[in-house]
């Protein structure tokens, strides 16, 4: 009993980390924020949907909390990128059906874009996103036959925000890519090769060990880089000194969307990190 002991405590205090919803309607479970706002933005309100990750979560390395595993229990659909980003939840995922389940890199081979192994932001590709769009709808309208025609005309309306938004958001970026930017991190790849902006390089490499001095000092050397990106602020020590050799300013650019409402949809997110290039590409120019 005394090795039980505080394991029940732990139960006990269950009801304080429980998450609330609504008994009636189908759970979807994203595993990060932005994929909960392509779900909401194909579904609307019939269902409802939740970020398995809080906004302090980092998807890297993760352990999951009791009320985190049961959300997963309930879920009707549970989205996430993949293994690539998200390991820890490949043994919790492998005790559900896989029926429902449906990861971001199960979608990539219908696409033509080039797929790289040390990135798995897929969310930040437009290309990338309209084919989760239509595997999302694809996945709902098969488990809810009687919203097929709802989650149909939201698809339509999804896909036409998007080309709509990526047309307007190349023609803001496109005076801009003569700057290079240097990145703390590996997380802007897509939106880069999308955009046809520059990443002259990264201080942390696909691993997430940071580089060495030898490639710090190439970078060091390079001419015409603009700003050095990190996800949030106060930015780590490593890049707060190499802004300072590199003679630039620090911009923070949040791929996951954290200050993102659910109102604005996946269009907020892209429009967001769209800004922080524009903000830090548009230093230095005339």
């Amino acid at each position: 009993m005394r090795t039980l002991y505080p394991f029940l405590l732990l139960l006990a205090a269950f009801p304080a980390i429980s998450f609330a919803r609504d008994a009636g309607k189908p759970l979807v479970v994203a595993s990060i924020k932005p994929l909960a706002l392509i779900a909401r933005d194909i579904a609307g309100d019939w269902l409802e949907v939740e970020s398995l990750l809080g906004p302090g979560q980092e998807p890297h390395h993760v352990a999951l909390s009791i009320s985190q595993r049961k959300m997963l229990a309930e879920a009707d659909l549970v989205l996430w990128t993949g293994p690539g980003l998200e390991t820890f939840l490949a043994k919790p995922l492998g005790q559900l059906e896989s029926k429902k389940i449906l990861g971001f890199q199960d979608t990539l081979s219908q696409s033509a874009v080039k797929i790289y192994p040390h990135d798995a932001h897929y969310w930040l590709h437009p290309e990338l996103v309209a084919g989760f769009y239509r595997a999302v709808a694809q996945k709902l309208a098969h488990s809810y036959p009687d919203k097929a025609e709802v989650i149909h005309t939201r698809l339509q309306a999804s896909l036409a925000e998007l080309a709509a938004l990526s047309t307007s958001l190349a023609a803001q970026l496109e005076p801009l890519r003569a700057g290079s930017i240097v990145v703390d991190h590996q997380a802007y790849t897509y939106f880069a090769d999308y955009f046809h902006l520059h990443i002259a390089g990264a201080m942390v490499d696909e691993s997430g060990v940071p580089v060495g001095p030898r490639t710090l000092a190439g970078l060091v050397g390079q001419t015409n880089i603009r700003c050095l990106v990190v996800e949030q602020l106060p930015a780590p020590g490593r890049a707060r000194k190499m802004a300072a050799s590199l003679g630039v300013e620090l911009v923070a650019i949040d791929a996951l969307g954290i200050n993102v409402s659910d109102a604005e949809g996946y269009a907020g997110l892209l429009t967001a990190v769209a800004g922080g290039f524009v903000q830090c590409l548009g230093r230095g120019q005339n």
